[in-house]
């Protein structure tokens, strides 16, 4: 009895610290706020989406994402507020781009998408144009409708094969 009290107390232990090494492996890859990937996920999913490209006809497209007026909802509501625009900005971006894209936190009101897929700068302005839309619909937040913009820049890189 005193052999399965022993392992019971063990297996525990592992456990825990299995538990531990995911929430310390999730705290150094997402943004505690949003659970998007943050900057230095995203860094690094860039550059294999890049070098995965690098030789073949395949395009690498970025969208980057700054929030207009945010500065505004946080100086006139409070961070509270502010907290609730980013975590309803990821849930929608995160709702547009699919599971084809990566959407990411940088910092602050910054974000991106990385489309590894990108079939042309049409398909990018298209996708930019949607997130546009959809991040100017207000914010809902204890009584109050909330509303930010989005300025959204974008870069192609068309990767030609070598002959």
């Amino acid at each position: 009895m005193e052999d399965l009290q022993t392992f019971s107390a063990q297996l525990s232990m592992v456990e825990a610290t299995c538990r531990a090494h995911a929430e310390l492996t999730a705290s150094a890859l997402y943004d505690a706020l949003t659970a998007l990937p943050n900057r230095a996920h995203f860094v690094r999913r860039l550059d294999a989406a890049v070098n995965a490209a690098t030789g073949s006809e395949h395009q690498v497209g970025l969208l980057l994402i700054d929030l207009d007026d945010f500065k505004d909802v946080n100086d006139t509501f409070g961070h509270a507020a502010g907290d609730q625009v980013l975590t309803e900005v990821a849930r929608r971006m995160t709702r547009i781009v699919g599971d084809r894209c990566l959407p990411a936190r940088l910092g602050g009101d910054e974000f991106a998408v990385l489309v590894s897929d990108a079939q042309d700068l049409g398909m990018l302005d298209r996708l930019a144009e949607r997130l546009r839309d959809g991040l100017v619909e207000p914010i809902p937040w204890h009584g109050v409708m909330l509303q930010v913009g989005a300025s959204i820049g974008l870069v192609e890189r068309v990767i030609i094969r070598p002959p």
